[in-house]
């Protein structure tokens, strides 16, 4: 794709998803319903029967196919990062490295793909808290010429361990008691007794349990890689390297007595209405 002067979110929405403006825009009139395979459904809103007012029909393939995905439509709860939200935008590249990773997203200046990018708590349920004392997640999807790259990342550049094989156990740890089912707001017991027993962890509490513990939302974090990453070239020589985004708006976090008066959906709330407003959050990609 060729550099662009016009580097505004605006801009890249208008150029590459003009088909999906073109269906918002559309009247009720001229939309096609289908059914999940793309067949043509002229009535929607109507089941089979024989007669008018006979008994339901077995061969009505839409109604059949509705229910079933109306059945699907709750998922299962993820075990970590299950509260989070959700933004689409864009890549660009303004420092290429040809000579540090063959793909093809950093090989010119101005190369562009669209991401999607996942925000989360980690160790929360569903419905809990967005200013919650705990991690946040930052997923990244970048979606390239070449395929899908699905990079995972956090707003602390530490973790709590670095064996995996700690990994189910610790994160039981900030999960309901098994014994009280209660949560670290009733009995922290498990959590702090994992900590104490795992003295690695401490880097990571530091942070947790320090001024940055709670973000002031989504968009005023930095995300970090945490792992190191191997990039290839054209070569075949490699380097570690880690990932970092900077946030544009400056970081900012919350105090503990200020984060009960926060919607439960504070983070959220911000982060969609900011794009609302037309204030689309940026970060700044820095590879270390």
């Amino acid at each position: 794709m060729a550099p662009s002067g016009d580097t505004s979110f605006a801009s890249y929405v208008a150029n590459q998803f003009t088909s999906f403006e073109k269906d918002r825009q559309i009247v009720s009139k001229q939309t096609i319903y289908t059914t999940s395979n793309g067949a043509p459904q002229p009535h929607p809103y109507e089941s089979q029967r024989a007669g008018d007012n006979g008994p339901l029909l077995l061969q009505d393939f839409h109604l059949i196919d509705l229910l079933s995905h109306f059945d699907h439509e709750r998922i299962p709860e993820r075990v970590v990062h299950a509260k989070g939200s959700g933004a689409h935008g864009f890549f660009e590249c303004t420092s290429p490295i040809p000579g540090l990773c063959m793909a093809d997203l950093f090989s010119e200046k101005g190369k562009r793909c669209p991401v999607t990018v996942r925000f989360s708590t980690v160790g929360g349920e569903s419905g809990s808290h967005d200013c919650a004392r705990d991690p946040r997640g930052f997923a990244v999807k970048f979606r390239t010429e070449e395929g899908n790259w699905d990079m995972v990342a956090n707003n602390t550049p530490v973790f709590f361990l670095r064996d995996p094989a700690k990994f189910p156990e610790f994160i039981h740890t900030q999960k309901r008691d098994p014994s009280t089912h209660l949560t670290h707001a009733d009995d922290s017991t498990m959590f702090w007794d994992y900590l104490s027993q795992n003295p690695e962890s401490i880097h990571q509490v530091m942070i947790l349990m320090g001024d940055r513990g709670i973000p002031d939302g989504y968009r005023k974090m930095h995300g970090y890689s945490g792992h190191a990453l191997k990039f290839v070239n054209k070569d075949g020589d490699w380097v570690y390297t880690q990932i970092h985004f900077k946030s544009r708006q400056g970081i900012g976090f919350i105090a503990q007595e200020d984060a009960a008066n926060k919607s439960p959906d504070y983070a959220q709330k911000d982060l969609y209405e900011a794009i609302e407003r037309g204030e689309y959050p940026k970060w700044d990609d820095q590879r270390l």
